[in-house]
């Protein structure tokens, strides 16, 4: 695959330069609705497929990282296969580094759960059923909850608002 051209990207996204390399940059833009549609359906069929549940929370210094292959922060090129999808799209292409954008602000990931009072901390992690609850979700709950996402914004995309996604 060719290397992304700043200037082509940055007539559909905010781009910036990175302090390395000739036309290097990084995308600044949060996933679009029809992005995080996308992902979604993408995991959907992968996990109906049957793709196993593993994690990983690395708490190696300065190697910090959390995965999960059912969740939005999979690290999975076959789920992330655009190099728009990623903040540094050539990084992707070149190396195959998995560095998915931002999920927009109204966007869920289906594995969010409950959040206590007395652990609200920072990241998504704290409230990921897979890390915090003694069971992991089964398959179908999963399926379901991601249905219960893709229609949601599906319907955001036609003009309608629908609030009925359940956390739990």
């Amino acid at each position: 695959m060719k290397k992304l051209d700043k200037e082509e990207v940055s007539k559909e996204y905010d781009v910036a330069d990175c302090s390395y390399g000739e036309n290097e940059f990084f995308i600044k833009d949060s996933l679009r609705d029809d992005e995080y549609i996308l992902v979604m359906k993408r995991l959907r069929e992968a996990i109906s497929d049957g793709l196993s549940l593993n994690s990983d929370d690395s708490t190696d210094i300065g190697n910090k990282h959390t995965h999960c292959s059912w969740g939005l922060c999979t690290n999975s090129a076959d789920i992330w296969k655009e190099p728009t999808l990623h903040i540094w799209p050539n990084e992707f292409i070149e190396r195959g580094r998995v560095a998915p954008r931002n999920k927009g602000k109204n966007h869920i990931c289906h594995l969010k759960g409950e959040v206590s009072k007395r652990n609200r901390m920072c990241g998504c992690f704290y409230s990921c059923r897979v890390f915090q609850d003694d069971t992991n979700p089964s398959r179908d709950f999963v399926l379901n909850r991601i249905d219960e996402l893709i229609a949601r914004f599906e319907g955001k995309q036609n003009g309608y608002d629908l609030k009925c996604v359940q956390t739990r």
